[in-house]
């Protein structure tokens, strides 16, 4: 450097200061250029990336959601076994009910007067029955006394006959009115729960129309419906799950499966 320094020119020091800069960038590119080219460059450590996969059985979650409803096993329609105007509703939806328990009533006035009228024939039977057998004993005597004559003693022992048939149908119609007179009262036939009435004081209904559903007490069963590609099979576990009780799990089985 003092060697190259002394060769230059003589210049003024501001001068000579930017030539010294100039020839110290030059020797500092110089040694760069001359390192790059003797020295060559060191390789990187390349990590490649790649995918993986396990190879065996893999698991697939099978298992399905499908909405349902609870219901009983056992659940009974009932309904009026003659026809009239509801007079009461003696019961909600929910409530617990016994067998034999009163739950609604129809208006008994109308039922009332075809009681009345079939006693009033029972009646009239049981005489027409007394009057023909006090007849027929009387006239049988007679015939044995040799008193009157064998067809005679037939007469009044058919006519007893005949009495006796129609006292029986005046009691069966008696019977069936006072049935009719029962069935104005729907009773629940089990012990159980309130799920559904369909009948209110005032309404009109026919006999055998359902009124107020009976869920017995026992076992409850949930209905699904599942679309046709699901299979499913008689026995099979499942778990239930309830919106309104989400702390609550049940354990269930497919008891039936209908299309």
């Amino acid at each position: 450097m003092q060697s190259i320094m002394e060769k230059l020119p003589k210049l003024p020091d501001k001068k000579k200061l930017v030539a010294g800069a100039a020839v110290v960038v030059l020797a500092a590119a110089g040694w760069q250029l001359y390192s790059s080219i003797t020295h060559k460059p060191q390789e990187a450590n390349y990590i490649p990336i790649v995918r993986t996969m396990t190879i065996g059985e893999s698991i697939v979650d099978s298992s399905a959601v499908y909405p349902g409803e609870v219901r009983g096993r056992y659940e009974s329609q009932l309904a009026f076994q003659t026809a009239g105007r509801i007079a009461s509703r003696l019961v909600n939806v929910g409530d617990r009910v016994h067998a034999g328990q009163i739950l609604m009533t129809i208006d008994p006035k109308d039922v009332n007067q075809s009681v009345e009228a079939a006693n009033a024939q029972l009646a009239s039977a049981v005489a027409n029955q007394k009057l023909a057998a006090d007849n027929a004993a009387r006239f049988n005597k007679l015939y044995a006394g040799g008193a009157v004559s064998e067809a005679t003693r037939d007469q009044y022992n058919t006519q007893l006959e005949a009495a006796n048939a129609a006292l029986r149908q005046a009691q069966a119609n008696a019977n069936a009115s006072g049935n009719q007179l029962s069935y104005t009262q729907l009773t629940s036939d089990a012990d159980g729960v309130v799920a559904a009435i369909t009948g209110e004081a005032g309404q009109v209904t026919a006999a055998g129309t359902p009124m107020v559903t009976i869920v017995r007490g026992g076992e409850r069963e949930i209905q699904i419906n599942v679309p046709e590609n699901v299979k499913l099979s008689v026995g099979q576990q499942a778990e239930i799950s309830f919106w309104a009780l989400p702390d609550i799990t049940a354990k269930g089985t497919v008891r039936e499966i209908a299309p």
